[in-house]
């Protein structure tokens, strides 16, 4: 009978034992558990903001498309513009030179004419062209027109009398240089 209950107070430990055991996995568990949730908590909440993230993003590169579409629109509209500019200016130009060119040719044929009115005249009148003394002019008055030089108003010399005049009155008598209305229309146009 001794032995009997010297077994069962041993199983009784031993069941004490384990219970303390159980008592003590048990607390763990619940703290595990508790940790657990918290974890599943935390990863909830991050996993919301990955998907608002993802969200944002997509949102960022839907914009993103837009932003260079436009861009691409407007980089085309810029460059038809700059080639319409430059095609209209590249007209104007070429306008500009034809209408210069007409100009010159135009005062150098109405001085021709004025040549020929002036033989003409002296052949029916029977006048001698006389050579004048070279007058000293004012250098900052025009010789034909007597308009004063001022900031718009071009002063030019003359390759030949050596007189001031505007560009209005003056000649081109070779590439670079020019003379007066009354030195061309004498016809000497040689420059030394």
């Amino acid at each position: 009978f001794e032995e009997e209950r010297q077994k069962l107070q041993n199983r009784l430990q031993t069941a004490e034992t384990q219970l303390m055991e159980m008592a003590g996995l048990e607390q763990k568990l619940a703290e595990n558990l508790k940790e657990l949730e918290k974890v599943m908590t935390e990863s909830r909440l991050k996993d919301q903001i990955l998907c608002a993230k993802e969200a944002e993003m997509k949102e960022l590169r839907e914009k993103l498309e837009r932003a260079t579409l436009d861009y691409e629109h407007c980089r085309n509209l810029l460059e038809k513009a700059e080639q319409e500019a430059k095609e209209k200016e590249e007209k104007h130009l070429k306008m500009m030179a034809e209408q210069k060119d007409l100009i010159d040719s135009m005062k150098a044929r109405v001085l021709d004419l004025v040549r020929e009115k002036d033989a003409m005249w002296k052949k029916t009148e029977g006048i001698e062209s006389r050579q004048q003394s070279p007058v000293s002019h004012d250098p900052n008055v025009c010789v034909s027109c007597k308009k004063d030089f001022k900031a718009f108003t071009r002063k030019l010399q003359c390759r030949l009398c050596r007189n001031a005049m505007c560009q209005t009155c003056s000649v081109r008598s070779g590439k670079k240089e020019r003379c007066c209305v009354s030195c061309y229309q004498k016809g000497t146009i040689h420059v030394t």
